[in-house]
């Protein structure tokens, strides 16, 4: 008996629910799980089910390309080697997938990046560790999927002939922070914010690439991330965390490879201390998921689709990002006012408000 046939275990009544392409489906709208799996979607209650968990709202869980950890160890960048602390913190601020992103030495064969290597190994996938998932490894260094980014110095003719180098389109890291933008001598920026490129020989082929932002409002201005998003609408954009703590106390310090930072006076970012270097940022998604529909003026399916649905696109993630039949059921259940109250892994509960 496959899913589709057997009884749900769990139904949930959404007045709305995001669903894929950023449609808006107002309701009563019924979502069906069995064991981790969404198998119907539909505007009639299931006749022999009694009990079901209402919600105002129902999106598709949020997935972070981008995080260093939120602690765990008394240094940044060995928050990963213990991914037990970070993922059961992330579903309170929305986040049910993540990639863990790694500084890597210029050497990757060093003793201590294969030991944390093996110790991701053993968590990458699993769905029954109460937290978060995490689905796979951001290297900063290398990389299996090729992107562009921590670049302020190639031309345009060398970024071209990287975005050559496949045939699907490339990824840009962090747009805007440590890349380049000029009127004259286009970078990274400029490549990013296209998305039909001028008629000249080199730009013949080009694929625009997609790209990830930092959505916390302080690495990237509110107003250039309006002009990004009129660019390039909401189909190519992920917005990440680039998270290296969580912390509600201005002026934490923690180390970060032999340096100190420290938490902002609105605890937004973190600062290389004596100086007002960024270094990261202290938001969740669900800050960022906040930021984009009540500062940018974004619409809730949209600003879901930048936070889930393009982010499991991005980094081929199939039965993720949206709500849909034969989907992991990973979902965010919401109030009225926008205010998350529960959140779902694999059809289980894994935190709740």
């Amino acid at each position: 008996m496959d899913a589709s046939t057997r009884a749900a275990s769990t139904i949930i009544e959404a007045e709305e629910v995001v669903l894929p392409g950023g449609e808006l489906k107002k309701g009563p709208v019924y979502v069906s799980i069995v064991q981790d799996t969404i198998t119907d979607i539909t505007s009639t209650r299931p006749p022999t089910v009694k009990d079901v968990i209402k919600t105002h709202l129902l999106t598709p869980g949020f997935i972070d390309l981008h995080i260093h950890g939120l602690g765990g160890t008394n240094d940044v960048i060995d928050f990963w080697s213990n991914p037990g602390y970070t993922l059961s913190r992330l579903p309170m601020g929305g986040t049910t997938s993540c990639l863990a992103t790694i500084v890597l030495p210029k050497s990757s064969s060093q003793p201590n990046t294969l030991q944390l290597f093996d110790k991701l190994k053993d968590v990458i996938g699993r769905t029954d560790t109460g937290g978060a998932v995490l689905e796979g490894i951001n290297a900063e260094v290398i990389g299996i999927k090729p992107s562009l980014g921590h670049d302020k110095e190639a031309s345009e003719s060398e970024i071209l002939d990287a975005l050559r180098l496949s045939k699907e389109p490339m990824h840009i890291t962090h747009l805007f922070n440590v890349c380049s933008f000029h009127h004259r001598l286009p970078g990274l920026v400029n490549i990013g914010l296209a998305s039909v490129y001028p008629n000249l020989p080199e730009y013949t082929d080009i694929i625009p690439p997609t790209f990830e932002v930092i959505g916390d409002l302080a690495h990237v201005h509110p107003l250039t991330l309006s002009v990004l998003l009129e660019a390039r609408g909401y189909e190519s954009v992920c917005f990440i965390t680039d998270s290296i703590y969580h912390s509600n106390q201005p002026g934490e310090t923690i180390s970060y490879n032999g340096r100190q930072l420290i938490v902002s006076s609105d605890c937004k970012t973190m600062l290389l201390k004596g100086t007002n270097t960024l270094a990261g940022s202290c938001v969740s998604m669900l800050d960022i998921f906040h930021n984009l529909v009540n500062t940018l003026n974004v619409p809730i399916p949209q600003a879901v689709r930048m936070l889930a649905e393009n982010p499991a696109k991005v980094a081929s993630l199939k039965g993720l990002g949206s709500i849909a039949i034969d989907s992991r059921a990973d979902m965010l259940l919401f109030d009225k006012d926008l205010i998350l109250t529960a959140t779902m892994v694999a059809g289980n509960t894994v935190w709740k408000k």
